[in-house]
């Protein structure tokens, strides 16, 4: 949390429930708690976000201030397009495209390398579980992106939204499934992905050490 000064501070402490091992209840303790979060917004104007391996937050979303990937996926707007410079590119954490984050069926968001180029995101030096890129959002289009080198156990792309395009894209050489349209086994089925579109893709030398999850 921030004080006024913009200086952090800790959190502040508070019980609110504490277990009675001789009545077996937990005592309650209704005290308001007050909590202070401090959001970031940000917005770019045009229809192209530019990013490369060496953009940062602080870019203005241009080819000559790049943005990195994290940052233009957080806060890109229905119709705009990232272009993701040609080369490899490594992440240091698993790229999320969270639910709620959606273009529209009129203004999607796109993610697309530059013409005539690849746009490779190993994973081989990310701390990541379970999935390296989660594409839960809405009205999506992926094109002309590898994704590879995921740690063992670990996911290359899983599409858990709707309405995504995912265009001439490869998944190799990762620890788990390359390319995977599935849900969460703990939400009802009407949550669950539908029409969705893979199209173009290749996905190969994808296995878990047990060699159960695979292409």
């Amino acid at each position: 949390t921030f004080d006024p000064e913009d200086n952090w501070r800790p959190a502040p402490k508070q019980v609110i429930a504490q277990y009675n091992s001789e009545l077996k209840i937990y005592e309650q303790n209704y005290k308001s708690v007050t909590y202070t979060h401090s959001i970031i917004s940000k917005s770019y104007k045009g229809t192209i976000l530019h990013v490369s391996p060496n953009g940062n937050a602080f870019g203005l979303g241009t080819i000559e201030s790049p943005l990195d990937l994290d940052s233009a996926i957080a806060y890109s707007k229905p119709g705009q397009t990232i272009i993701l410079k040609g080369g490899t590119y490594y992440p240091n954490k698993g790229i999320n495209i969270e639910r709620g984050n959606n273009g529209t069926e009129k203004e999607r968001k796109v993610l697309i390398a530059e013409d005539g180029k690849r746009a490779i995101l190993d994973f081989s030096k990310a701390k990541v579980t379970v999935t390296a890129f989660n594409l839960y959002g809405n009205y999506w289009t992926l094109k002309n992106i590898d994704i590879c080198h995921t740690p063992e156990n670990v996911k290359g792309l899983q599409i858990a939204g709707n309405y995504n395009e995912i265009l001439m894209v490869d998944a190799y050489e990762n620890g788990d499934t390359g390319i995977q349209i599935a849900g969460r086994s703990a939400e009802p089925p009407k949550k669950w992905p539908h029409h969705n579109l893979v199209y173009g893709c290749e996905s190969f030398g994808n296995s878990d050490p047990a060699q159960n999850n695979a292409d």
